[in-house]
């Protein structure tokens, strides 16, 4: 082995050791505590669309709602996220997610994205749904209101396959 290729390994390696310090003392210092990371929600990886609708306001602040369509293996699955206008020129941010745990649970479908009608109090999603096994048609209706807040409807309709 000759000389120069000894030295490079050498700075090679003290190259490698200085990053992987500097990366370890960054992650260190974060503000982060141990518990911190139970707030934030994890999306799935198979995000299919997302749609910004209904404007909500109260007492601390006011945003909107963001409707998020995931596909996955066995059909669609939808999460709301509340999303606070920022004051002041701080940025926007989530500070509710609520997965429609409805079809993750109950109905393997196919979902259209809602169309969003805003009510006095609250504002309506409205979307149709294919079962993925028989074909069945529903109806969704879903009443979004404050932040975390929504009430889930289905209206079958056993017109749309086999009975």
């Amino acid at each position: 082995m000759n000389r120069s290729g000894s030295v490079q390994r050498s700075v090679s390696a003290i190259v490698a050791c200085w990053c992987w310090s500097v990366a370890i003392a960054v992650v260190a210092e974060t503000p982060f505590g141990p518990g911190d990371f139970a707030g934030i929600y994890r999306l799935p990886v198979m995000i299919d669309t997302v749609v910004s609708v209904c404007p909500w306001k109260s007492a601390s602040g006011s945003g909107y709602v963001r409707v998020i369509r995931t596909r996955g293996p066995t059909g669609h699955g939808l999460y709301l996220q509340w999303i606070r206008f920022g004051v002041a020129g701080s940025e926007a941010e989530v500070i509710s997610t609520r997965s429609i745990e409805e079809l993750a649970t109950e109905f393997d479908v196919a979902v259209e994205m809602p169309v969003a009608q805003l009510e006095k109090d609250h504002c309506l999603l409205q979307s149709q749904a294919e079962d993925s096994v028989n074909g069945r048609r529903y109806r969704l209706d879903i009443r979004v209101g404050a932040p975390g807040d929504y009430q889930f409807a289905v209206t079958r309709h056993l017109s749309g396959g086999l009975p």
